[in-house]
């Protein structure tokens, strides 16, 4: 199922919402799931070190942040790094320091 992060403020919270829909157990855009997309990136981090054995990889934005899917990778991929993205002000307006 492909979800727009933009579109999905509308109908999302009741797909989470086991008394309604319950179609996820978790926010997709907060929380990894582990059978489907945890399964496509065990598939690609493997076909990838096949071809390059020291393939980096690495997590970021809210699921960086999730304490689930941070065990998650962890659990499946040794040296696999996470990093939580901060938002900052200036790009959020729109404006770059050209730093």
């Amino acid at each position: 199922m492909g979800l727009s992060r933009d579109d999905a403020g509308r109908f999302l919270p009741d797909y989470v919402d086991e008394k309604k829909a319950g179609v996820f157990a978790a926010d997709p855009f907060q929380s990894l799931d582990t059978k489907g997309v945890g399964m496509l990136m065990r598939w690609g981090i493997e076909k990838g070190r096949k071809t390059r054995a020291k393939l980096k990889v690495a997590s970021a934005g809210e699921h960086g942040g999730d304490a689930d899917s941070v065990k998650f990778c962890h659990g499946h991929w040794h040296g696999l790094r996470q990093r939580v993205t901060v938002p900052r002000p200036d790009f959020a307006l729109g404006r770059s320091t050209g730093r």
